[in-house]
């Protein structure tokens, strides 16, 4: 589901129940389909889609901890964004833009629990 006029920011963060978490059989699938890519590519990607989920993470709680949280969280909701996006995982990608949409306009609101809904979403890739 896709973020639309009727889907505040909100309500996909926090009254929508989050995507399935993400399954590498479905993440390996995409990448062999999409990008056409070799099993041992499409490795290579697993793990850089690993990597790149930990700093994110990583870089998501040093936000949280800011004394400016929307400034510090908009760029990492925007990387998270790109992250599911490339991953095909745009159920994902919609609650990253619904946390980026937000931070950008200086909402204030819960952002760790929608850090935590992520961290348990991909834990299987990381």
């Amino acid at each position: 589901m896709s973020l639309n006029d009727t889907m505040t920011p909100w309500y996909v963060m926090f009254e929508q129940p989050p995507p399935p978490p993400l399954d590498l059989e479905t993440l390996r699938n995409h990448f062999r389909n999409v990008y056409k890519l070799k099993d041992e590519q499409v490795e290579f990607m697993i793990r850089s889609a690993s990597q790149s989920l930990q700093t994110a993470l990583a870089s998501a709680e040093q936000a949280l901890a800011s004394d400016n949280l929307c400034a510090a969280l908009s760029p990492v909701a925007h990387s998270f964004k790109g992250l599911f996006l490339n991953m095909g995982e745009s159920e994902w990608a919609s609650l990253a833009r619904a946390m980026e949409q937000a931070t950008k306009a200086g909402q204030l609101h819960e952002y760790a629990a929608v850090v935590q809904k992520i961290r348990q979403g991909v834990s299987i890739v990381i």
